[in-house]
């Protein structure tokens, strides 16, 4: 009896596990979804499509046009948490199959007003979320897709919005940055991408409040990489406050003068930096036709000096070429507390009557096996702010080492230091005829050879006007 009692007992737990188990393992091999989308359904249809879907799940953009021009209201605010399509505290994936336009009003952009709409605007208050962008083709937007965690009112940044990605997308004719991040936590990715005419700029990330520490406490990355962006006159990119950031890989270039002429003025930068420090790497880009083709600035853009100053980036084998203005500049690096940078290996082409191949008014950086050809005004200028200016710089203790200037006809000098420079070294010199100028104190060359023109007189001011007319001039052109 008891066996028996043993035997039916058993057979019914078999059964209950039985009955629920197509449950419990639907449950367990749930698989993340993927929600289509066409051309054919309107931008209210789709946001809801967005806003149904789960953490993990994909949004697909099938193949056509999706003209969303009528459907927006252009805001005004450029900080505005708006977009076309909006995803809050959401892991997702937004995809585009080939073929996929995403088209927005025309918009337009000046100092003093900003009309449009984002076409993807992503907010994360939680910083647990990931949102990827793939194989998208956007036009006609105030920004493409802008990630931001910032509020207006009163206006308080949040930092936190983190992993983001943005791949192998193209975008075209957009009125401010085609690509921006602000007040990021990091972890960004920004690879393999098209853009094209933008008024302000290709890509930025800024961290916007000029803050008191970086923006990336956990050491997470930020990589921008293998894109290509042309007809961005303002700047290529925008990069504010941060660390372990490589920029590695990528073109920019204007093709004519009037693509810089005839938008806003600006500092007209391939790749400009505010305040990063170390792990940050800028190798291996192309940069052609900008008046400056990388500018680090260790202060702030519109006077107002961050709380950390660049520090102890990597400039390594980019290729900076300016053919079409009077004035222009291959790398720059600017104000006395930008310091610590190394830059090697970089191949500067220039033609302009004004042109300066490598500028630094910083300090303790090395300068190392940099190329400088082509023809202009001054090869290397170590410089420094006039003593009227805000923040007065004196370039010192900068090591030119084994750099070739062979290739470059000077105007003014090959080497130039002003009067405020001091304890800078030049070693191992071109063996080509060269030129040297300096006027400042404790500066020595060791081992330069072929020296056809020197000049040197210290603790006494610059005598030639045109030195300080030309620094004024870059001035004009800086951010």
């Amino acid at each position: 009896m008891f066996k028996r009692f043993l035997f039916f007992s058993s057979f019914f737990v078999l059964i209950l596990f039985f009955t629920n188990a197509p449950s419990i393992a639907q449950k367990s091999m749930a698989r993340p979804t993927v929600w289509d989308v066409y051309p054919t359904m309107n931008l209210s249809e789709i946001q809801a499509v967005v806003d149904s879907a789960s953490n993990g799940d994909t949004i697909s953009f099938h193949a056509g046009t999706y003209d969303w021009s009528g459907a927006l209201t252009p805001i005004y605010d450029n900080y505005a948490n708006e977009g076309a399509i909006k995803i809050i505290d959401k892991t997702l994936t937004i995809k585009g199959a080939r073929g996929n336009l995403i088209r927005g009003p025309d918009t337009t952009w000046d100092y003093n007003t900003t009309w449009g709409s984002n076409a993807f605007y992503i907010q994360d208050e939680d910083t647990n979320n990931d949102v990827t962008f793939n194989g998208l083709n956007i036009e006609h937007f105030m920004r493409g897709i802008a990630a931001f965690s910032y509020n207006l009112s009163p206006h308080t940044a949040n930092h936190n919005t983190r992993n983001v990605t943005v791949k192998n997308c193209s975008i075209s004719d957009i009125a401010r940055y085609s690509i921006t991040v602000i007040c990021s936590m990091g972890d960004i990715l920004i690879e393999s991408n098209t853009v094209s005419q933008c008024t302000l700029g290709a890509i930025s990330i800024s961290y916007l409040d000029h803050p008191t520490d970086l923006w990336q406490p956990d050491d997470s990355k930020v990589n921008i990489r293998r894109n290509t962006i042309t007809g961005c006159p303002w700047m290529g990119m925008h990069v504010e406050m941060t660390k372990n950031f490589r920029i590695e890989n990528n073109s920019i270039a204007l093709s004519s003068p009037s693509e810089f002429t005839g938008h806003i003025t600006g500092p007209g930068s391939g790749i400009y930096i505010l305040g990063a420090q170390r792990g940050t790497v800028f190798s291996s880009n192309s940069i052609s036709n900008y008046p400056i083709g990388i500018s680090v600035d260790g202060k702030g853009a519109w006077g107002s000096p961050p709380a950390l100053p660049a520090e102890n980036i990597l400039i390594k084998r980019n290729k900076v070429s300016c053919l079409f203005y009077n004035e222009c500049y291959g790398i720059s690096l600017a104000y006395d507390d930008s310091s610590g940078h190394t830059v090697t290996g970089n191949e500067i082409n220039l033609t302009s009557e004004g042109a300066v191949g490598i500028y630094s008014e910083t300090n303790n950086n090395f300068f190392g096996k940099n190329k400088i050809s082509g023809s202009g005004r001054i090869g290397f200028w170590l410089s420094g702010r006039t003593l009227n200016d805000i923040y007065p710089a004196y370039a010192h203790n900068e090591s030119l080492n084994n750099n070739n200037l062979c290739g470059f006809t000077a105007s003014e000098a090959h080497y130039y230091l002003d009067s405020v420079t001091y304890d800078n070294s030049i070693i191992g010199s071109d063996m080509c005829p060269w030129t040297y100028k300096d006027y400042g104190t404790n500066n020595t060359i060791i081992g330069g050879t072929n020296i056809t023109s020197m000049t040197v007189q210290t603790l006494n001011p610059i005598p030639q006007k045109s030195g300080q007319d030309f620094r004024e001039a870059r001035k004009r052109i800086r951010f």
